[in-house]
């Protein structure tokens, strides 16, 4: 259960570290061509938010549809070694 929280908490946050290093190379590169850089005011926060919210689903998704698992079929539970 918790693997599949942080599966899906770091397939949300892939838009927003891309962003972040989009972001810190174009303010180097601004810096050196002695221009200003971009703001973290004019960033696109909402298109970054919904494509993380869109990889999520998408994940989702994909993770129900290629499970190999049938939820109606009964449980058997392990047994111990064969002696």
């Amino acid at each position: 259960m918790v693997r599949t929280i942080i599966q899906q908490l770091a397939i949300f946050l892939i838009p927003l570290i891309l962003y972040i290093i989009y972001f810190y190379v174009e303010r180097r590169r601004a810096k050196k061509r002695g221009l200003i850089g971009p703001r973290w005011e004019d960033s696109p926060w909402f298109w970054i938010t919904l494509s993380g919210l869109v990889l999520t689903v998408m994940a989702f998704v994909l993770f129900a549809v290629l499970k190999d698992t049938n939820p109606l079929a009964p449980v058997i539970p392990p047994t111990g070694p064969q002696t």
